[in-house]
Formats: C-alpha cells, sequence, structure tokens
C-alpha cells in the first residue's frame, strides 16, 4: 500500500508541475507581446521606485510583473516571491512560484534585444510553512527570451528542452568561451578569473543571467561566471540552474559548494560558477583558488 500511495503521490505531481508549465507558457507569451513593443521607450524607462530586491523598478518591470501575478491570481494555491513586489500569497499557497519578470531589465531599458522572463516552480516536500524553501525543491524551470520568442525549460530529473526539444551540454573540454556578469566591479571581477584566461578566450558579457545560464546549457558558452561578491540572485537564476543542471551542466559557488541548499527569498544572493560539464568546472574552480 505504501508503494502504491508513492506512486500516486508521483503522478499527481508530475500532473501538477505539467499544468504549470502551461500556466509559464502561458505567462511567457503575454509578457512577450508586452515587452516587444515596450522595450527602449521613455515609457518603458519611466523610474517607480525602488522593488523589494533593493533595484530601481521601471515601468517595464511593473507591468511585466502585473502580467505574472494576473495569472497567478486565477490559482488559490501558490505563494509568489518576485523582484519588485517581494511576495504576494493568493488562496492557501501549496507551491512557489520565484519569478524575475524582467531579466536583463537594464538592456530593455536602453532598447538591447537580450532579456527574458525566468519562472521556477518550488514544491515542499509536506506542507509549505513560513520557512523559505530552498534551490533543491525547484521542480521546474522556464526562461524564455522575450525577443526571440525561445523557450528554455526543465524538469527535475526529466531532461531540458528548448522550444520542445530535449537536449544535452556538450562533453567537449573546450574552455574558450567565458560568459562573465562584470558590472558593478569589473576590473575586480577581471581580476577573479583572469588566471583562467589564454590568447583564444572570448568574453561575452550580455546582461542577463538567465539567458547566460541556458546559453551555458545550449553549449554557446563554455561556462557563465558571477564572482560579483555575492550579487547573483535566486530570482535571477532559479530557473536557470535548473535548465543548466538538467542538462548536463554544474552550477556550484566559487569554492565549488552546491547551491541547493540555499533558500529562495528576494534578497539571497551568491557568487556562481556554471558550466556545461564536470570536466569544465573542475578546471575553473582549480582556477579561482
Amino acid at each position: 500500500m505504501a508503494n502504491r500511495d508513492s506512486s500516486d503521490n508521483m503522478q499527481r505531481q508530475a500532473e501538477q508541475i505539467q499544468n504549470w508549465l502551461q500556466v509559464f507558457k502561458t505567462i511567457g507569451k503575454a509578457t512577450q507581446d508586452t515587452a516587444v513593443g515596450m522595450y527602449g521607450t521613455a515609457e518603458a524607462r519611466e523610474k517607480l521606485g525602488k522593488g523589494a530586491g533593493g533595484d530601481i523598478t521601471v515601468k517595464l518591470d511593473r507591468v511585466l510583473e502585473d502580467i505574472i501575478i494576473e495569472h497567478l491570481r486565477k490559482h488559490d494555491n501558490v505563494k509568489l516571491i518576485s523582484e519588485e513586489i517581494g511576495e504576494e500569497v493568493f488562496g492557501t499557497p501549496e507551491v512557489v512560484v520565484a519569478a524575475d519578470p524582467l531579466d536583463g531589465s537594464f538592456n530593455a531599458k536602453r532598447g538591447l534585444p537580450i532579456f527574458a522572463v525566468s519562472l521556477a516552480l518550488a514544491i515542499p516536500e509536506e506542507e509549505l510553512t513560513d520557512e523559505p524553501l530552498l534551490m533543491k525543491d525547484i521542480k521546474l524551470g522556464y526562461v524564455k527570451n522575450l525577443i526571440s520568442g525561445d523557450e528554455y525549460w526543465a524538469i527535475r530529473n526529466n531532461g531540458a528542452y528548448k522550444n520542445g526539444k530535449a537536449f544535452r551540454t556538450p562533453d567537449s573540454e573546450q574552455l574558450n568561451v567565458f560568459c562573465v556578469e562584470l558590472s558593478p566591479d569589473p576590473a575586480g571581477t577581471f581580476a577573479a578569473f583572469s588566471k583562467l584566461l589564454n590568447t583564444d578566450s572570448k568574453i561575452r558579457c550580455i546582461g542577463s543571467l538567465a539567458l547566460d545560464l541556458c546559453y551555458t546549457a545550449e553549449g554557446i558558452f563554455d561556462c557563465v561566471l558571477d564572482l560579483r561578491r555575492g550579487r547573483c540572485r535566486v530570482l535571477d537564476t532559479a530557473a536557470g540552474i535548473i535548465i543548466l543542471e538538467e542538462a548536463g551542466g554544474i552550477v556550484t559557488d566559487e569554492a565549488g559548494s552546491t547551491l541547493s541548499n540555499r533558500p529562495i527569498t528576494v534578497t539571497a544572493k551568491y557568487n556562481m560558477v556554471g558550466t556545461r560539464n564536470k570536466k569544465i568546472h573542475k578546471k575553473i574552480i582549480d582556477g579561482l583558488v
């Protein structure tokens, strides 16, 4: 009987995750439709004060977050943790949605077409309490490039997908293309990883950690580094991390320690090393020591 109950619970959770994936896809389409017509405009750049995450909120941030809220209001079992509003509860929450409505907001403000919506679903082992869930509780990650329309998602222990097709990270040991988030201390950040570079090294900084992680999962980048003294936020990376991990990649802090026990909160931050395989990860961790 216990095995049957466990099997039934697993089936219910699998159905629950698939239902939320459809919700996330609907949100992705709605946010893209709005962002494409608004980014780079004076209206999009209008400052509305500081968000819960501590950054200045602009109108495009708020508009896209309002779209997420509008869709989550249709459910009576979810807690939203989002960069601008902080936390909001709908009904009696059983799951947590960690959202960054506009990852790459500086790009969007300037009219640079590289930004995404990032959504992660966390499900507790038992009932949801006032204690924050942890990164290991994330069962579904979804990132949509709001310009190209490319959709990335991953389900825990069920692989990573791009536009509906499963994919894996390349297993090559080549380490030439570094994606590095540099601001607000580019000189200090560069010094932290400069020993890893050689004459063939290419460095890219695209300004969207969610897309950094997805592009590393695809093998466009060999790694993504955020060594900005703990400025990498959970809400920026929660979805992208599970996508990279389910594609075969590795994500840790700069000491090589797992991020799985980090809390999912508005203010949680860390340094991050994400790579497309274990061999590259070891090279980077060894080179940072």
